[in-house]
């Protein structure tokens, strides 16, 4: 058990050092290739995606299951189900 547990931590040790150190690494390096001004925007864009994403997830816990009790027909309930999942994978990608 502790044996299991310990490796679980080095696990996320492991993960959690990686992502902290690969930003640090990458920034100067990405900085450097594309410029500031770049960069910036790059940035912004970034953000803007990410709040996109949260305000999909967000609204899907409120408003997807509400709109597959009001579909009628499987049809409906397919469709509904295919524009959230492209939403999705559409912000998260």
């Amino acid at each position: 058990m502790l044996r299991h547990l310990l490796r679980d931590n080095a696990a996320l040790l492991v993960q959690y050092s990686a992502q902290g150190l690969l930003p640090l690494l990458m920034v100067p390096h990405v900085l450097g290739a594309i410029g500031p001004a770049e960069f910036g925007r790059l940035a912004v864009a970034l953000s803007l995606g990410g709040i996109a994403a949260a305000i999909v997830q967000y609204s899907f816990n409120l408003a997807g299951p509400k709109l597959l009790t009001d579909s009628r027909t499987q049809d409906q309930q397919r469709t509904v189900f295919a524009s959230i999942t492209l939403v999705k994978f559409v912000l998260s990608g």
